[in-house]
């Protein structure tokens, strides 16, 4: 309801809310006063290219300054709405939407997260297909494994430590569907399509509410990969010391010729050289990943 009776002319030009709520707090009404701050006034300026929000922190401390007194001689709460022109909300404009958020869904009997949709913008919240893989650090080890064994695996002459091994994660929207997935780069075309290994996939927009709904089950999946140490079985460990051999043979004759799957494989070429005699061979390796 518009705030306009019980006030004289004058008093409404300068009234203190744009709606009022009765019964908001405790049975004490509320008078809502919409504002709308812009971060890029000279005065704020500053402060709004380091701390987000912070036009709308002073739009709502200047209304208090200016309304308190008013709507406490009413009987009212006074409670600002600041909005930014880039659309940053206040944080008490946050506070009280989410408790209308919590109002309106009781009363129209639907999830809060809807409600509050509803009111932020008028989104549509409903269910869409998802499937994903539960266990995304089993699947990257078992790739590792299985490029390891058909002897892909590459450090690219060098340009990736010989210790660590990379991998890109990343998302597409495109035909009515949103994808992510993860590539590994240590082989020789990590960018190629037959190394796309898509892990999660749902028929929706890519807006942050539905990247949180359906990623955020990786977050602590992907921490751990961040850091976590691989052990490496050299499944072709004969074929590759016969190579090592036969590029050391070579190199003692003068002929500088490349090392074969030796020189495409640096950590299984030091393991060699320290322990030719063994049948299997491990290493411990930091994996380095990149979010695209």
């Amino acid at each position: 309801m518009e705030v306009g009776s019980g006030l004289g002319h004058d008093e409404r030009r300068t009234r203190p809310a744009d709606v009022l709520v009765p019964n908001w707090d405790l049975g004490k009404p509320a008078a809502f006063d919409l504002t709308v701050a812009s971060p890029l006034n000279q005065s704020i300026l500053n402060e709004a290219c380091v701390t987000a929000g912070s036009s709308a922190r002073v739009s709502e401390e200047r209304k208090h300054v200016s309304n308190d007194v008013k709507c406490s001689e009413l009987g009212w709460s006074c409670i600002p709405l600041a909005v930014e022109t880039y659309g940053c909300w206040g944080a008490e404009a946050r506070l009280h939407l989410s408790r209308l958020a919590s109002r309106l869904a009781a009363r129209l009997n639907c999830s809060k997260s809807h409600a509050t949709s509803t009111l932020y913008g008028g989104e549509e919240i409903k269910g869409a297909p998802l499937i994903y893989i539960p266990e995304l650090v089993a699947n990257v080890v078992h790739l590792l494994e299985e490029n390891e064994r058909t002897r892909r695996l590459t450090w690219h002459e060098g340009f990736i430590p010989a210790s660590e091994v990379w991998i890109k994660i990343g998302g597409d929207k495109g035909g009515g569907a949103f994808k992510m997935n993860f590539q590994i780069v240590n082989i020789a075309t990590p960018n190629s399509v037959h190394n796309i290994c898509v892990f999660c996939c749902f028929a929706a927009g890519d807006s942050v509410t539905n990247l949180h709904a359906a990623l955020d089950r990786f977050k602590d999946q992907v921490e751990h990969l961040n850091g976590m140490k691989w052990s490496l079985e050299l499944q072709n460990l004969p074929l590759l010391q016969a190579e090592l051999e036969e590029a050391q043979q070579a190199q003692a004759n003068g002929n500088i010729c490349g090392l074969g799957g030796a020189e495409r494989n640096p950590l299984a070429a030091n393991l060699l050289k320290q322990a030719v005699d063994k049948k299997k061979q491990t290493f411990q390796g930091t994996c380095k990943f990149e979010s695209v």
